[in-house]
């Protein structure tokens, strides 16, 4: 596949991603008054997470999937196992920005929970996008 026809894909994807972050980054601030960092900021880092480790994640996530969920319905147990990952991102990047701040251990696991459903519903409107794009990348 020609990159110029996945390109479009993956910015599209990664421009959805990020004003969803953005939104995120303004809920955690309006969450945590403390926090000092700008929304930008929160969502350029979970971004850049996602971009560093995503590759890894899928791949792992696919292995995982045809191995564990061979018998059942990969996808879902697939996409399941990746929330997992994500409310392990997602706490990456909220204890980084609520570090030495008054934040308990259950407000960082739910408020990354929430951060990993936040990350999957973005996918919706990320994979329409993609597949749209001029290589119809169904998945980026």
């Amino acid at each position: 596949m020609e990159l110029f026809g996945i390109l479009p894909a993956l910015i599209a994807f990664a421009a959805v991603k990020f004003a969803g972050y953005y939104g995120a980054g303004l809920v955690l601030k309006k969450l945590q008054p403390l926090v000092t960092s700008s929304p930008v900021n929160i969502a350029a880092y979970r971004l850049a997470l996602g971009v560093l480790i995503g590759p890894l994640l899928t791949l792992g996530m696919v292995t995982v999937a045809a191995g564990v969920f061979a018998h059942g319905d990969s996808m879902i147990g697939g996409y399941v196992f990746l929330y997992f990952v994500r409310v392990f991102v997602w706490a990456l990047v909220v204890h980084h920005f609520v570090d030495n701040l008054d934040f308990s251990k259950l407000q960082l696991w739910k408020l990354s929970a929430l951060g990993a459903l936040w990350s999957c519903v973005l996918d919706v409107p990320g994979v329409a996008l993609a597949a749209v794009s001029p290589a119809r990348v169904p998945i980026c």
